[in-house]
């Protein structure tokens, strides 16, 4: 079981558990989409998988999005081959795109 605070059952059947996960969900698409509405990012980012990523929280906060944990991920560095070319490509995109999530 997982060790997360909060009550293990919530008296929900499942049908009412879905349910209430479903809204859950819609409510949070609605309130990102408000967020996303209210800002452009100031900085241009690179074009990858965590450019991206960063790109997208950098709008959310700046349009007040109260998440306090946000998740990204770049991937790619469990290579065999080619290692310090594709390391060097992956740090440089790290190195990059922390950059100008900095900057915002």
């Amino acid at each position: 079981m997982s060790n997360v605070a909060g009550p293990q059952h919530s008296g929900l059947s499942t049908i009412e558990y879905l349910q209430r996960t479903a809204l859950d969900a819609h409510v949070c698409t609605d309130k990102i989409k408000q967020a996303l509405k209210k800002t452009k990012n100031k900085a241009t980012y690179p074009k990858n998988r965590l450019g991206n990523s960063l790109s997208l929280i950098s709008r959310l906060t700046a349009g007040g999005l109260p998440a306090r944990v946000y998740y990204v991920s770049q991937g790619g560095f469990d290579t065999h081959v080619r290692q310090v070319n594709i390391h060097n490509r992956l740090m440089n995109e790290l190195a990059t795109s922390l950059f100008y999530f900095a900057m915002t």
